[in-house]
């Protein structure tokens, strides 16, 4: 009998069908714990460390050389959507320093986005947007609440690629990772 839960992780099943059939402990793998009649019912589980460790996972991805949007992306490729292929990367690369370094709309923000994205957005004209809209905007709102915009050169008033510029990226994508956890938490997207 294949089982199948939500996000694209049937990987996860596959690999841990044993365990789950012999109803053992949950399964921790990296971002995630699994747990068998959670991962049945669909659900993922949200161990106390997955804020703390997203957000590192982005940081470690940002000094690894990713920029703000695609070590976002990567980090929740891992987390929502593990079957996705890592190499999808590519489309998030001309976000970073805020759009090609115009200095607009933030990387951090934007591969933010495209995390809720992953669980929500849609595949067909035909299904609706307004949840991911919704989603979209409400992360948007708690992201400006924290730094007050969402633009680039104002939340990084250093001039690209000098280590000021860098570090305090570091620190805006690591934080944007963490707050993304809380949001999908708060949302009920994970748990």
């Amino acid at each position: 009998m294949k089982l199948t839960y939500a996000h694209n992780c049937d990987t996860i099943m596959r690999k841990y069908r044993d365990h789950f059939s012999e109803r053992k402990p949950p399964v921790d793998e990296g971002l995630i714990t699994y747990d068998c009649e959670a991962v049945k019912k669909g659900e993922k589980i949200m161990n106390e460390e997955m804020v703390i460790e997203a957000r590192n996972k982005a940081g470690n991805y940002f000094k690894e050389g990713y920029n703000c949007a695609e070590s976002i992306f990567l980090t929740y490729r891992e987390l929502l959507a593990p079957d996705l292929d890592p190499s999808l990367v590519s489309l998030m690369t001309g976000f970073g320093s805020g759009v090609g370094e115009s200095g607009c709309m933030c990387g951090a923000l934007t591969g933010s986005i495209t995390a809720l994205n992953m669980i929500k957005g849609r595949s067909t004209n035909q299904k609706s947007r307004d949840e991911a809209y919704q989603l979209a905007k409400e992360f948007t709102d708690k992201f400006t609440e924290k730094y007050n915009v969402t633009c680039c050169r104002a939340l990084n008033p250093y001039p690209f690629e000098t280590k000021e510029h860098l570090t305090n990226c570091l620190k805006i994508t690591g934080n944007t990772s963490k707050m993304l956890a809380e949001f999908l938490e708060e949302k009920g997207l994970v748990k």
